[in-house]
């Protein structure tokens, strides 16, 4: 506890290093992601040691999908102005909305069997 409690050096890289690590799962929600990002940032903050703004977004779209969300990373990083962080989280929700829209439904279809066989007259 005293050693997590302390505001050194180490513990303040290991934080650094845990908001690096984190990733954007597939079964994770963008909220959730976020979340762990914010966590970990807070935790700086309170360190005094605040991470920069554009150093936050740069690294929340690090942990993204590259193939899926490339468009959003784009058009973020075309940007003539910084994002703030509560910027770029409305708009992964939103982006993430029209990712699940985009797939298929796999909810199961209903097959009705009809019965071909010719009727038989006795």
């Amino acid at each position: 506890e005293t050693t997590f409690a302390n505001k050194s050096n180490g513990h303040i890289l290991h934080i650094k290093n845990r908001v690096r690590a984190i990733t954007k799962r597939d079964d994770q929600s963008v909220t959730k992601y976020l979340h762990k990002i914010k966590t970990c940032i807070l935790e700086l903050a309170n360190m005094g040691k605040p991470m920069d703004n554009d150093d936050i977004v740069a690294q929340v779209l690090l942990g993204l999908d590259q193939s899926k969300y490339r468009s959003l990373i784009e058009s973020v990083e075309n940007r003539d102005t910084s994002i703030s962080f509560e910027m770029l989280h409305e708009k992964l929700i939103h982006f993430e909305a029209k990712l699940q829209q985009q797939q298929p439904n796999n909810a199961p279809t209903t097959a009705f069997v009809v019965n071909s066989r010719p009727k038989q007259h006795r």
